[in-house]
């Protein structure tokens, strides 16, 4: 039970290429080719180095998942402020939180990201209890954006490392890099968009005055255990990364508007029809959208959720950032043990994630139209 938690917290796990490798009796697979032996490893550093205005080669680290990389992140940070506390600010990806949870010296959880959360955490940084700080921008699945401007120079002021997982506003559509000090990314995701390889992600941005500290510290603590065929494949498919963060975020930018003005629907959570908007815009790059992820919830509770759900014609899975358009009832399958608990933090019993594709604009608004409309009493 330990050992499962554990592997699905830290990602620290091997790839169903590695392992059919290993079944197949493959010597590369036996005696564990290291991906840094081979060219993929440089080129995708490479690769990965290019989205990011200023960021070198060097400073990417593969992983082979992307709670891998914030594991790593976690680790880095813990040995730079041994015995103090991680914060997590703002509600998050279910096993970012228990990664932190579970692993290190202390978790101080900041779920609604308001004023009077930021003033406790100076509280808890002026007490010198508090070691880094770890965020999501936007966060996943309620689509908000902390005050990244406001937690940075906090974080700064108080000399703490600020970790941000950009994997949903992705490098194309806002610059961090100037603002924080760990960007974690998951290449399964807008990375890749076919589902069908692991990986992570993270840099150590140059501009950051922990770069020096933390890059000594990753040389002391990375290792690499990615297998080099999962890299290939993230490598071939990251050519289209770019194009897939564009037309994934118009497409939800445009579904977002039309879910928040159909009468079926209670609530929509996007950033750009979020009060958050404005801190997201801050960061926003000249051309940027407001990435590909949304939620929803519908009015009247279970029953109407479950329908439109069930007559929901897309791909009905947990993930996201792919070509196709994918939905979930993510609060059942993240949260199906403490309904009651995350409520409190907005997370609705029967939020509907969508992690809107590449389809054509017409056909998403029709698919969505004709789920919605079996709703109806």
């Amino acid at each position: 039970k330990y050992v499962r938690k554990y592997l699905q917290h830290s990602g620290q796990i091997i790839s169903f290429r590695h392992a059919e490798a290993i079944i197949k009796d493959d010597s590369n697979a036996l005696l564990f080719t290291y991906s840094k032996a081979t060219p993929v490893y440089g080129q995708l550093q490479q690769r990965i180095a290019s989205f990011y205005q200023g960021v070198e080669s060097d400073q990417v680290y593969l992983h082979p998942t992307g709670m891998g990389s914030m594991h790593f992140a976690h680790q880095l940070t813990q040995a730079m402020n041994p015995g103090k506390a991680t914060a997590l600010f703002g509600f998050p990806y279910t096993d970012t939180k228990m990664l932190l949870q579970e692993l290190g010296e202390g978790f101080e959880f900041f779920p609604i990201p308001n004023g009077e959360a930021m003033r406790q955490l100076e509280l808890l940084l002026k007490a010198k209890s508090i070691g880094a700080i770890v965020t999501e921008f936007p966060s996943n699945p309620l689509l908000t954006s902390v005050d990244l401007e406001d937690l940075s120079q906090m974080a700064r002021k108080h000399n703490v490392p600020l970790v941000v997982d950009d994997t949903l506003s992705t490098p194309f559509n806002c610059k961090l890099t100037d603002a924080v000090d760990v960007i974690v990314t998951s290449l399964s995701k807008f990375t890749i968009g076919s589902a069908d390889t692991l990986g992570g992600s993270l840099i150590l941005p140059p501009e950051s005055p922990h770069a020096s500290k933390l890059g000594e510290l990753a040389l002391r603590y990375y290792q690499d255990i990615c297998f080099p065929a999962d890299l290939s494949r993230i490598l071939e498919r990251s050519v289209g990364y770019e194009k897939r963060v564009r037309v994934c975020g118009d497409n939800a930018n445009e579904l977002a508007n039309f879910l928040s003005g159909h009468p079926a629907v209670d609530t929509i959570n996007y950033p750009s029809l979020s009060p958050t908007r404005e801190f997201y815009d801050e960061y926003r790059v000249a051309g940027g959208n407001y990435g590909g992820l949304l939620s929803f919830t519908v009015k009247g509770g279970k029953h109407p959720a479950t329908t439109v759900f069930d007559n929901l014609q897309v791909t009905k899975a947990p993930g996201l950032g792919t070509d196709f358009t994918m939905a979930c009832m993510y609060t059942r399958l993240a949260h199906f043990e403490e309904f009651e608990q995350v409520k409190q933090y907005g997370i609705d019993p029967y939020l509907i994630r969508v992690s809107v594709g590449m389809e054509d604009l017409d056909h998403l608004r029709t698919v969505f139209e004709t789920a919605l409309e079996s709703a109806k009493p």
